[in-house]
């Protein structure tokens, strides 16, 4: 399975591989393309205004890209990324963010302050996380929480759930192309 992925990142472009992951009908952690729609259905459900949904990384294609994974097939310790492409999803987490960062950035020792940054990098270019609010108190954390819950259930064999907001397709494809880049074969 390894070789043909590779075969098949030599031969189309980063950018041509995230917008088919993207918008395909099925993904590896499922054999059937039904069962897929339905999953993306439940998730629907509790973001009615999202613009896309799509599950993403090693449950899509797979094989991870994350760099430290060393092209890690997709396996029984693999996890679930979704991706909702949601405005107001975007836009309720990053309130929620900047409303600790505002109470608390001078409060909290340095290495969360960088990691604080971090997060704000990542929201500059696009996408945001509810996990990443320190306050485990946030409405939107805690919505989150049940959330993943509910969507780690026997379509995905009970595998955790992670999800990330993104503020539109562009953001999304961008992400993921950086993933394809560096697993070309040099």
């Amino acid at each position: 399975m390894l070789d043909k992925f590779l075969q098949k990142i030599s031969n189309s472009t980063p950018q041509q591989l995230a917008e088919q992951y993207l918008f395909e009908g099925s993904v590896h952690v499922m054999s059937e393309n039904k069962d897929y729609e339905k999953y993306l259905a439940l998730i629907k459900n509790d973001y009615q205004n999202a613009q896309h949904i799509a599950i993403m990384g090693s449950a899509n294609w797979g094989v991870s890209l994350n760099p430290r994974k060393n092209l890690k097939l997709f396996d029984e310790t693999s996890d679930i990324d979704v991706a909702i492409v949601c405005i107001d999803s975007f836009n309720r987490t990053w309130e929620e963010l900047r409303k600790y960062h505002r109470e608390n950035y001078y409060l909290v020792p340095y290495e969360q302050k960088e990691k604080l940054k971090r997060i704000g990098e990542n929201v500059y270019s696009g996408f945001i996380c509810p996990k990443w609010i320190p306050n485990r108190n946030a409405k939107c954390f805690f919505e989150y929480e049940i959330n993943t819950n509910n969507y780690s259930n026997r379509a995905v064999a009970f595998k955790k759930v992670n999800m990330m907001y993104f503020k539109n397709i562009d953001e999304v494809i961008d992400y993921y192309i950086w993933g394809f880049k560096a697993a070309r074969p040099k």
